[in-house]
């Protein structure tokens, strides 16, 4: 087949003298073909691009784009026709398909191609189906086994693939260099199916260069054979070099490829490689302790601990309700096909589970591993030590807190006298309904009042038997595990019983305290009230009658300093209430 570039084609295009004027409506090269294939795909756009009729561009979203240039071409019965004759090419052996492959990919424009091929980009399924996802592999006597790539569409775009016709089902590797030189890597698939490689190199990291450091003068061996096994030759290999190896999958059948080195001084480091063998970790007393190795299919292994009589011939063996007395060095030799490797060894650490249990008493807040506990309770958690293994605890809280309070009762009893004993009831109201109460010591700064309590101290009862103008202190010490609180509370006696609590009484003092001078906000009240003032002694200093009002000023300026009380009376209720001139 002839080859030629962009440029010759424009020159014969306008040297044709069968082509119409006026250029034809343009279509999308996947409207015209039903493409199956990456093939079909290459095959369908030279087979246009070499009939000189038509043009190949690319829109702005990298869409292929065919214009017909001749009136007297049909262009769906030339892709009908080539479409047809490209199932005969299907037919052809895998290499002379791969040579025209290889061909349509060289005459057609770069730009095309690569549009074409990410079209095809289809990733499903294979983990390892990209550049970046390489996964590290070395030449350990064929023991490590590789999954091929399984309906992992094609080759993703951007390398430079050499001698690879196609590139189904990719499957990326990598290699690190150990000690320096030459070497042949065989590779082989089991059960036996058609597997295609190209390899480059070499790189200072494993997976930098993807996918557009894969160049062709990094390309260092390739095969598109229709062979099952393969060899790659690396030369003149150095000491940390990484290699990077595509294993295309032909046959799309389930297989695993298999690495050994047959020839060359030069060897792969299988440091990069998980352990031949290892343990599923951590491992407790009472549990499974599970052993695996890693070995090929066809191996045989030989399990044994050192020192002990235990011995497996399985590749993952387990001893059921592990002891302490299982922990040591366990050893694993692994044989395929007449090769036996060393004897792998790793250090198996079973750890013993605990289980604590702690009790505290502690105040208002507890903190244990960061969490603050506030009530009494039992909490289980667990945490693993530094084998891994759960310690379990079970944590008992019995939680105080601190008893602030407040001492409720009536501040302004009435007073008592030699034929009165005016008797009245105080209790303590913590702030923290959770705290508790031990005991209440209560005292009252007058010699001739008395103080009787109930229960703990947490009520009492006040038996009050003489009239004092000047305030009393009350006095509560609540104690518990946590502190003792002390508060005063101050009782001023008066010839009326006050209510302190007035709340929608209708009626307001303001200001309150005052300099004398007030202002009575009458709420609710009807027809004519008496307003009454009384000094701390009970003796009237003023008296208002009259209809109601929203509003009534007074004005006490020059009185005495000190307690007053205020009474509304009418529409049958009264209600009392207290003010200070200060």
């Amino acid at each position: 087949m002839k080859h030629k570039n962009i440029i010759s084609f424009w020159i014969a295009i306008a040297l044709a003298t069968v082509c119409a004027p006026q250029q034809l409506k343009a279509q999308s090269l996947d409207q015209l073909c039903d493409f199956d294939s990456f093939e079909h795909t290459l095959f369908c756009a030279y087979s246009i691009y070499e009939e000189e009729s038509f043009n190949l561009t690319l829109d702005e979203q990298g869409t292929v784009i065919v214009d017909n240039l001749c009136e007297d071409v049909d262009l769906k019965e030339f892709i009908l026709l080539k479409t047809n004759e490209f199932r005969g090419y299907e037919l052809l052996p895998k290499l002379e398909l791969g040579d025209l492959i290889e061909t349509w990919r060289e005459v057609l424009p770069e730009e095309i191609v690569a549009a074409l091929v990410k079209h095809e980009n289809v990733k499903v399924n294979a983990q390892n189906n990209l550049c970046a996802n390489s996964d590290p592999f070395c030449t350990d006597n064929g023991l490590y086994e590789f999954p091929a790539g399984v309906n992992a569409g094609l080759g993703e775009q951007g390398p430079y693939y050499a001698c690879l016709g196609s590139r189904p089902n990719p499957a990326w590797y990598y290699l690190r260099i150990l000690n320096p030189g030459d070497m042949d890597i065989y590779m082989y698939s089991t059960p036996s199916v058609d597997i295609d490689f190209c390899c480059w190199g070499p790189f200072n990291d494993p997976t930098e260069p993807c996918p557009s450091g894969l160049t062709r003068q990094k390309v260092v061996s390739c095969s598109y054979s229709t062979n099952w096994n393969e060899t790659c030759q690396i030369r003149d290999a150095r000491e940390g070099e990484y290699y990077i190896l595509l294993i295309t999958n032909y046959s799309n059948r389930i297989c695993d490829i298999h690495f050994s080195k047959t020839a060359g001084e030069a060897t792969t480091d299988c440091a990069i490689m998980p352990p031949l063998v290892s343990y599923e970790a951590p491992a407790c007393v009472g549990n499974d302790l599970v052993l695996s190795a890693n070995g090929a299919s066809g191996s045989t292994f030989s399990w044994f601990q050192v020192g002990g009589t235990w011995t497996s011939n399985e590749q993952h063996p387990v001893r059921h309700n592990a002891t302490l007395s299982m922990s040591g060095t366990y050893g694993c030799a692994i044989s395929r096909d007449g090769q036996q490797s060393d004897t792998t060894y790793i250090e198996v650490i079973v750890g013993e589970k605990s289980y604590e249990q702690y009790y505290e008493e502690a105040c208002d807040v507890f903190v244990w591993q960061g969490v603050e506990y506030t009530e009494s309770g039992v909490f289980n958690f667990s945490y693993p030590t530094v084998s891994g293994c759960d310690s379990v605890v079970d944590l008992t809280i019995s939680m105080s807190h601190t008893p602030n309070f407040e001492i409720v009762g009536d501040h302004w009893p009435i007073g008592g006298s030699e034929t009165y004993i005016s008797v009245n009831e105080y209790a303590i109201a913590l702030d923290n309904p959770l705290a508790h109460i031990d005991t209440v010591l209560w005292s009252v700064d007058c010699e001739n009042w008395r103080i009787v309590p109930h229960g703990h101290g947490e009520t009492c009862t006040l038996y009050i038997y003489t009239f004092l103008e000047t305030p009393v202190e009350l006095h509560a010490t609540v104690v518990n595990v946590c502190a003792s609180i002390d508060q005063d509370f101050s009782i001023q006696t008066s010839y009326f019983g006050i209510d302190e609590t007035v709340n929608n009484s209708g009626v307001i003092i303001s200001p309150n305290p005052t300099d004398g001078e007030f202002m009575l906000y009458l709420d609710g009240w009807q027809d004519k009230v008496t307003v009454e003032i009384f000094d701390s002694q009970g003796r009237q200093v003023l008296m208002r009658k009259g209809e109601v009002n929203q509003s009534l000023t007074f004005n006490l300026k020059g009185y005495r300093k000190g307690l007053y009380f205020l009474r509304v009376t009418g529409n049958n209720r009264n209600v009392t209430d207290k003010f200070i001139i200060q």
